[in-house]
Formats: structure tokens, C-alpha cells, sequence
């Protein structure tokens, strides 16, 4: 607490003078109704606080001038902030001093109207430290006055600014102060009069950041002792407009920065009650008083206009702050509608897409079963041409036998049948017989070994269609289930299906199989739909080369953990600009291709957990395709 000064003495005699008249009026019988008033205290210096037991402050003086106009018996209870808070919520008090005027407060207790002063929120941080904006709060330690409104609303500003700091906590000013002096905290957050109370007291500096302006005042139990509010707000009307009344030289006094022993001792009452004579003094001192009150009057005008510059400008950046954050917020929608239309646009394509791609696989499969098909066809087709051509031979052979000659010579021999050895012996047409009969059975025995050559060779042709018959129902029956698959003989049956094409197109087929080969466990169906395409575009690539050494490799090896099958041509190649597009969905080079056997392939290889890969030198120069198989699919078939 300030002391005295000597500049203050004839004010503190003029109000001397004012106790000399109130006591006077007192001796003189005038009698007033005492109402006791329970009024909470705590440290709050400098509007509350006590000093050796005596509440004092500026909220203490304007209650007791208050209290003096209206006849009230005030009543202090000490306690923290917080206790005359739940005090008040629980009737136990009947006026709060220095309660933050706001609207969420005024739906719990009932607050005066007058405004006693403005204040704001001041952040305090230790001389080593520097902050200057919100955002250098990360990570930082910040203390404060328990159950403090200013407080709360700065903590709920850095998180709405997405800055995390701890909050500590403390009943007094002076504990949150010593908390940043003593390093156990990095900043302070308080109402600006607690700041002005112990900023010099302490080695900490005032930062920039300052917010939440708002005015102090009286505040009562909800529903519960408006007289009283109604009475402060008229007291404080009164006084205003007055710049010698008590409310204003209180606040020029605190506002100076210096107090003044505004209670006088009870016995200097007794003392003076029956001296007149200090009437005079009073008269005497009033000019002065008059001349200290006017300075002090403009000095607080100059302090009041600063201060209402300092809230305009608060209230101006807020505004501003708002309308940000209202535009903001309103991106922010925005930005959050087109994601969302965006999000279900995606999920819409991916649906189509699904639907595509089983559409795609279905196609892929029935193509498949259709290039099979075909390929089954061209083999039978030719073995039936064999079968045809070995069928005339033997029929021909039939038609031109000399088996007949046969029926002739018996017919011959009954008529000699009563001579025959005399026929043989004497008549020429005997004579010749025996070399007639050798001749005849040499001629049968050439025609029946002819015939059985012809039939053995149909009898394989027949037996050729039905093993080609059998495999394509084999592999149909397996269509979608994964089985432990021999490479070599999966190969064997690619080629022989596509056998017929590539003899009709005079293709030379080399192969170099690996005889170590692994067993996988794959789809066969589909591995065999997959090569079959691929030897089906090698076939196709080399015929349109136009070469007279058409030539297609079939290569298959062990690869790491898997197999990897290459089916090679000398065809005409594959421009650069076109391996990275062969296997898109619908790309064909062919004029009646349908674009989408290599993407089907591309895609059912993925599904093995393998891949299907391309490789030519460019065009004329041939191209590979490789299949890499791994020795267990991933994933089943569909």
C-alpha cells in the first residue's frame, strides 16, 4: 500500500472537514435505518484487497461512500476469488465488487448498470522470454487467476487460434505473479488492474498482446437484492457528472497510483464532534480543494479519453477479427460442401468403375472362352480335314479294289469243278491260273495294307478331336477355381489349342522350356486364357510382318519365388510411344481388335499377385511378353 504524500494533506484535511460535518449531523439526532450488507472480499489489489485485516481498494471505497448515502452496515467476508464466487451463487453473500460485466455472467447473477471502469486482459511474460503473437504460446505454460473470467476467455482464444498451452491455476494475483517470477510458468495472464498492482513489484515485462475489453461492477445473487444494484447505479449517476464527488476522487486516486487514509479513527471523530471551529478550516481549504479537484479532473479526462481511444481500437480490432472469422467460417463451408460433393462424385465413379470393370471381366472371359473356342475349332477343323482326306483314300481304294476278280475266279473254278486238276493241267486259261491267283493275292494284301494305314491314320485323328474335345471341357469345368497347375503342360496345351493357326500361317514355334519348372497354384483357366491371347497377337504380329522366318519363342523359367513364361516374335514390333498404352482398357492397333484382351490380361495377373509386362526395341524388331506368375496366387478368382 502507497503511503501518504505530503501533496495529499489538505485533501486529507478537507475530508476531514466532510467527516467534521457528517459527525455534527449525527450529534445533531438525524438517525438513519442500518441494513446490514454482506460484502465479499479477496485480493484483488488494487480494487480490492486487504491491508492488516482492513479490506481496502477502490471498489472498498465507492462501497463505503455508497453504503454512508444510503444507510447500509457493511459487512466484509474475506476469501479467494473463487469462494466469494460459490458464496455468492449460494446467498451466503449479498454484493460482489469488481465482477467482469458479460453476457454469460449476467445469465447467472444480476449486475449493476453503471459501469465503474473499463479493463482488459494484459499478458505478462519473464524478461528472458519474448512473445509477441498468440502463436508464440505453443508449448508454453500460462498462469492465471482461478475461475477467472478474463482468464478462461484467453485460454479459449489460444485453442480457437489451435495454440496448446497448459493453464495453471492460482487463488491469488500475487501466487500467479510469483509463479513466473520463480520460472514455473512462462507467462501470466490477468485483468489489467492486478497488473498495474504488481508489474513493479515483480521482474516481469508487459507483452503486446492485450484482449477482451470489458467494464467492472457490482454483481448480486440472481433474483435477489436489486435494491441494492438500483442503489449503486443511482449513486454512481449522481456522481459522474460531478468531478468533486467521492466516486471520482477515488478513482483519481487509484488511478494515480497513490491511496489515501480515507478512515479516519473513531476516537478523532469523538475528538472533533464538538469543534466547530474546524468548520472554518474546512471553508478555509475548500478553495483548494476546488483547485486540486479540477487538475485531478482534467488529468483523469486525459487518462478517460485515452482509455476510451484504447477500447475503441478494441472494439474496432474485434469487429475486425470477427468479420475474418466470419469469412473464414464461411470458406470454410464452402471449401467443406465442394469436398463433400467431391467425396460422393468419387464414390459414384468408383461404383461405376466397379461395374465396369466386372462388365470388363465378364467380357474378358467370355472373349477368352470365345478365342479358346476358336482355337478349338481350328484344330478340330484341321484334324477333320485329315479325317475327310484319309476317309476318300480308303473309300477310293474300295471303289478300284480287284476283289471282285475274286468272285470271277470262283465262279471259273465251279464250272471246272468235275476236271479242275485236267483244266489247270491241259486248257491255257487253267494253265494261267496259279500265277493269275499269286498276282491277285499280292494286289489284295497291297490295297489292305493301304487301307489299315488310312483307317490307323483316322483312328489317331479321331482320337486327336476327342483329347481337344476333352481339354477344353477339362479347362471349362476348373473356370474359377485355383489348383496346383504343372507350367510345362499348361504351355503344351496354349499351343496345341493355338497349333492350327500358327501351321496354317507357316509360324515356327521354338520352345525352351525350363525342365526343373515348379508346380504354381493359380486359375488355370485364366493362365491359359492369358497365353493363348498372347500367342493369338505373336501369331498376329508376325503374319503382319510379312517375313518368310516367322518365328515365335515360348520360353518359361523359374524366377525367384514364382515362374515368369515369355512368349517372343519377330513380328513388326511395338512403337515406344505405345508401351505404356497396350494394356489401357479399349487400345488395339488391329483393325478388328477390341482393345481389351491385354488389359483383361494385365488385370487377372494383378489378381494372381503377379504382372504381365512388354518389352519391344521398336518397330520391325519383334516384341516379349512376359508373364510373371508367383508359386500361390494372393488372392483367389472371382
Amino acid at each position: 500500500m502507497v503511503q501518504k504524500t505530503s501533496r495529499f494533506s489538505f485533501f486529507r484535511d478537507a475530508r476531514l472537514a466532510v467527516v467534521v460535518t457528517v459527525a455534527a449531523a449525527t450529534l445533531c439526532g438525524r438517525t438513519f435505518a442500518a441494513q446490514e450488507v454482506r460484502v465479499g472480499a479477496y485480493d484483488y489489489n488494487p480494487l480490492v484487497f486487504r491491508d492488516r485485516g482492513t479490506p481496502q481498494g477502490m471498489f472498498i471505497d465507492i462501497i463505503e461512500d455508497a453504503a454512508a448515502k444510503n444507510g447500509w452496515k457493511i459487512t466484509y467476508v474475506y476469501g479467494t476469488w473463487e469462494q466469494n464466487v460459490d458464496w455468492l451463487k449460494a446467498g451466503k453473500l449479498d454484493l460482489v465488487l469488481a465482477m467482469s460485466q458479460s453476457r454469460e455472467r449476467a445469465s447467472v447473477y444480476d449486475l449493476n448498470q453503471e459501469a465503474v471502469v473499463s479493463t482488459w486482459v494484459q499478458l505478462y511474460v519473464g524478461r528472458d522470454r519474448k512473445i509477441d503473437t498468440v502463436l508464440d504460446l505453443e508449448g508454453t505454460r500460462v498462469a492465471g487467476l482461478r475461475g477467472d473470467l478474463h482468464c478462461r476467455l484467453f485460454m479459449d482464444s489460444l485453442r480457437a487460434f489451435g495454440v496448446h498451452a497448459q493453464y495453471v491455476e492460482k487463488d491469488t494475483a500475487r501466487e500467479v505473479f510469483e509463479l513466473v517470477s520463480q520460472g514455473k510458468a512462462d507467462a501470466l495472464v490477468c485483468e489489467r488492474f492486478a497488473g498495474l498492482a504488481y508489474e513493479k513489484e515483480f521482474p516481469l515485462e508487459r507483452s503486446p498482446l492485450m484482449n477482451f475489453p470489458s467494464t467492472l461492477g457490482f454483481a448480486t445473487t440472481k433474483g435477489r437484492n436489486r435494491e441494492l444494484l438500483e442503489a449503486i447505479d443511482n449513486y454512481i449517476k449522481a456522481a459522474k457528472p460531478d468531478p468533486a464527488s467521492r466516486f471520482n476522487q477515488t478513482i483519481q486516486r487509484w488511478f494515480g497510483g497513490e491511496q489515501v487514509q480515507w478512515r479516519v479513527p473513531q476516537y478523532l471523530l469523538w475528538t472533533l464532534g464538538g469543534s466547530a471551529g474546524l468548520l472554518l478550516l474546512f471553508v478555509g481549504t475548500s478553495l483548494l480543494f476546488k483547485r486540486q479537484v479540477r487538475q485531478k479532473t482534467i488529468e483523469l479526462r486525459r487518462q478517460n479519453e485515452t482509455l476510451q481511444t484504447e477500447i475503441i481500437e478494441r472494439k474496432r480490432a474485434e469487429g475486425e477479427l470477427a468479420r475474418h472469422r466470419d469469412h473464414l467460417e464461411e470458406l470454410v463451408a464452402e471449401r467443406t460442401a465442394t469436398l463433400q460433393a467431391e467425396i460422393a462424385e468419387r464414390k459414384r465413379m468408383e461404383v461405376e468403375v466397379e461395374k465396369t470393370h466386372k462388365h470388363l471381366m465378364l467380357a474378358s472371359r467370355q472373349a477368352g472362352m470365345a478365342e479358346v473356342a476358336t482355337s478349338v475349332l481350328h484344330n478340330v477343323g484341321n484334324v477333320l480335314n485329315s479325317v475327310n482326306v484319309s476317309a476318300t483314300l480308303v473309300s477310293e481304294q474300295l471303289k478300284q479294289s480287284r476283289a471282285s476278280s475274286i468272285t470271277r475266279l470262283a465262279a471259273l473254278m465251279r464250272e471246272q469243278a468235275s476236271d479242275l486238276a485236267g483244266f489247270i493241267k491241259h486248257d491255257p486259261r487253267g494253265q494261267q491260273l496259279p500265277n493269275y491267283i499269286s498276282q491277285l493275292a499280292e494286289h489284295l494284301e497291297t490295297e489292305q495294307r493301304s487301307a489299315l494305314k488310312e483307317l490307323n491314320s483316322l483312328g489317331k485323328n479321331i482320337e486327336h478331336i476327342k483329347e481337344i474335345v476333352a481339354m477344353q471341357q477339362e479347362y471349362a469345368k476348373v473356370s474359377g477355381v485355383t489348383e496346383i497347375i504343372k507350367v510345362a503342360e499348361m504351355v503344351e496345351d496354349a499351343l496345341r489349342m493355338s497349333s492350327g493357326a500358327l501351321e496354317r500361317h507357316q509360324i515356327q514355334v521354338v520352345r525352351e522350356l525350363d525342365p526343373s519348372l515348379p508346380e504354381i497354384i493359380a486359375d488355370k483357366h485364366k493362365v491359359l486364357q492369358i497365353l493363348v491371347n498372347l500367342i493369338r497377337n505373336a501369331k498376329y504380329a508376325c503374319d503382319e510382318s510379312n517375313r518368310h522366318d516367322k518365328v515365335i519363342t515360348v520360353r518359361a523359367q523359374t524366377a525367384g519365388r514364382g515362374v515368369r513364361i515369355q512368349i517372343i516374335d519377330n513380328g513388326v514390333g511395338i512403337p515406344p510411344e505405345n508401351l505404356t498404352r497396350i494394356f489401357g482398357h479399349g487400345f488395339t492397333t488391329r483393325k478388328h481388335g477390341h482393345g481389351f484382351g491385354l488389359h483383361s490380361g494385365a488385370l487377372a495377373a494383378k489378381e494372381f499377385g503377379g504382372a504381365l509386362l512388354a518389352h519391344s526395341d521398336g518397330p520391325d524388331k519383334g516384341a516379349t511378353f512376359t508373364l510373371e506368375l508367383p508359386m500361390e496366387s494372393s488372392r483367389p478368382s472371382d
